[in-house]
């Protein structure tokens, strides 16, 4: 089993940095969660939380990871009797170091996830989460007002099937009156002829013969 700490490559290890870019990826559980957490958790609450959970091996070998890329006055080595109280110091000094947009850092990642500390609810970014929950209640609103859209629509398509099924009664039932101007009686022979009487108010007048 591999030692804590042992996952920390040193600069330059074969692959993992590209020299057509200026950044690098090299492998370290400590430093890749102090580059990750330290932009959203206090400066106290790192030193706390990395203190507890790493070894004093997994530091100093982070610390010599890192002092390729800084000046070695910025990362010196604590000589305190006490390795709690090294962990500590060692550790406000990584921590200063990442958040120093100045220093040319390389990026850090984590293949072991074991030796990743796990977050309380009191370490918990709370302004990620409400940037979360707001993008979710806008979800939530938008999917509502899609819902009633789509209602609306299918009211406006049943009021046009209804207003198309009245149409066709009343084409049909304009066929049923609507006279056969082929099969209507022609009129006699005469009337083609002679110019029919006319009323005062120019009606015709009928023939009392015909009728």
């Amino acid at each position: 089993m591999a030692e804590p700490g042992a996952g920390c490559l040193q600069p330059g290890a074969a692959g993992e940095c590209n020299e057509e870019e200026t950044s690098c990826l090299l492998r370290c559980e400590l430093l890749c969660f102090v580059q990750k957490r330290s932009v959203v958790l206090t400066t106290d609450d790192m030193v706390n939380i990395c203190s507890n959970f790493y070894s004093w091996k997994e530091v100093e070998s982070s610390r010599l990871l890192l002092s390729g890329y800084v000046p070695e006055k910025r990362l010196p080595r604590h000589k305190s009797t006490a390795e709690k109280d090294k962990i500590r110091k060692t550790m406000l000094d990584i921590i200063k170091i990442c958040l120093d947009p100045s220093a040319d850092l390389p990026t850090f990642y984590a293949l072991d996830l074991a030796r990743l500390p796990r977050l309380g609810v009191d370490h918990v970014d709370m302004s990620a989460i409400l940037q979360e929950l707001t993008l979710l209640r806008q979800e939530v609103r938008d999917a509502a007002r899609l819902a009633e859209e789509v209602a609306m629509s299918r009211q406006e398509i049943a009021q046009m099937q209804q207003l198309k099924s009245t149409v066709d009664d009343v084409c049909q039932e304009v066929d049923k009156l609507r006279v056969d101007q082929m099969n209507f009686p022609p009129l006699p022979s005469h009337y083609a002829s002679a110019q029919l009487p006319m009323a005062a108010n120019g009606q015709l007048i009928a023939d009392a013969a015909d009728l």
